[in-house]
């Protein structure tokens, strides 16, 4: 059977695979955090022009469509 700390050659790679796996796990939430308000602000938006601007946005979106 194959282990993968079997394949591990040294304490030095566990090190920098541990390092390695960190960093990539901090860049995931660094991306979801941005991603999330960059919709909450799309979303707010989105909800300004549809409620605030309906009759507006509809005619320019028909007349865009056109």
């Amino acid at each position: 059977m194959f282990s993968v700390l079997g394949a591990v050659k040294s304490k030095t790679s566990i090190i920098i695979s541990a390092v390695i796996f960190f960093l990539s796990a901090v860049l995931i939430i660094i991306a979801c955090t941005f991603t999330f308000f960059w919709l909450q602000r799309l979303v707010s938006f989105v909800s300004f022009e549809f409620y605030c601007l309906f009759p507006y946005s509809l005619l320019y979106m028909v007349i865009r469509l056109l």
